[in-house]
């Protein structure tokens, strides 16, 4: 019977996991992206065009939001449920 381990020639293991981890790597992604922005924006991080300009704080926030929004959604999917 399929336990779901690797070993098993009839597991979906790597279909099953790969749409949940994409998610949240992506998230993660969009959150250090938006971290750094966020912190361009405020004038913590100097060296950039974007340094000390509003735009780029309210950019860093969004992507800091859509990014937690696609981790918790990675996490709270179940692998059984099927991606649409």
């Amino acid at each position: 019977m399929p336990d779901g381990r690797r070993d098993d020639p009839t597991s979906k293991w790597p279909v099953v996991s790969i749409p949940m981890w994409s998610r949240v790597v992506f998230g993660a992604v969009l959150c250090l992206l938006g971290g750094v922005w966020f912190g361009q924006g405020m004038n913590w991080i100097k060296g950039s065009f974007m340094t000390g300009h509003g735009f780029w704080t309210v950019m860093g926030a969004v992507l800091i939001a859509i990014g937690v929004w696609r981790i918790v959604g990675g996490i709270r999917r179940r692998p059984n449920q099927p991606d649409h």
